[in-house]
Parts: C-alpha cells; structure tokens; sequence
C-alpha cells in the first residue's frame, strides 16, 4: 500500500501552500501571515517514509517596530502595540498649526515606522509697535 502522510502540521500564524498530494517525497511550503515574520530557517516540510511530514523549522513571529517617532508640540494618539499594521496618528498641541501633508505614520512590515510628513510651528507674533501719543495740557482759546 502506497504511503500516505495525510494533511500537514499546521504552524501558528503561516498558511500551507500545497497541492493536495501527502504521498511521500511531496512537499508542503509554508509562508508567515501578514504582519509576521519567519525567525527560524526551512519553510518547506516534505512527506517522508515512515508516513509523516517531517518538521520544518519555521516559527513565525510577529512583526514589531520600536517607539513610533516622536514629533516636536504633538501628540501621538495610537492604542500603544507597535506591531505591522499599527497606525500612529499625530495632533498639533493648542497654540501650534500643522504644517505638512501626513499626519499619521504606520509601523511597517520591515518592521521601522513610515516617515511623517508634520511639523507642528507656534503662532508667530510681530514685535509689539511703540506708539507715541503726545498730551497737550494747553487749552485753545
């Protein structure tokens, strides 16, 4: 009777790509979800003899950036996991306007934060105009 090795192991947070076939020396590949990266080496496990899938070493791990990048007179409001996906959104503290065309920075799948496109500028003030006001205490006839 032909070997069958059945449905493949599955692995936390990766899919299975495969054509169905688990007799032996077929093989299974195996890629990370979105958001997660392979840290160990094989991604591919192959149908072996004794009618099992040998293991492969993949372990996926989810993808982390540090500290989103901190913008001078801004606030970050974000739900605080910096993971791929995470979309950090940057406000002008009161008294500064926003200049620049995006506000918000996502954590990336290479694991660093888009760059922002937001400066936050304080109000500009003219220096104060001295005025010269002159008093008569002459009365006209």
């Amino acid at each position: 009777k032909e070997v069958d090795c059945g449905e493949p192991t599955s692995i936390p947070h990766a899919v299975v790509e495969w054509d169905n076939v688990s007799t032996v020396g077929s093989k299974v590949v195996y890629r990370c979800d979105r958001g997660f990266v392979n840290v160990g080496k094989g991604n591919v496990s192959v149908c072996t003899a004794s009618g099992g899938w040998d293991t492969p070493s993949l372990s996926c791990q989810e993808i982390s950036c540090r500290n989103p990048p901190v913008i001078e007179h801004a606030d970050m409001q974000w739900h605080g996991t910096p993971h791929a996906g995470a979309v950090v959104y940057y406000q002008c503290e009161d008294g500064f306007s926003t200049r620049g065309l995006r506000n918000y920075s996502e954590c990336g799948e290479d694991g660093l934060w888009e760059d922002v496109d937001l400066s936050c500028e304080g109000a500009t003030f003219s220096e104060p105009r001295k005025l010269l006001v002159q008093f008569s205490s002459s009365l006209c006839p």
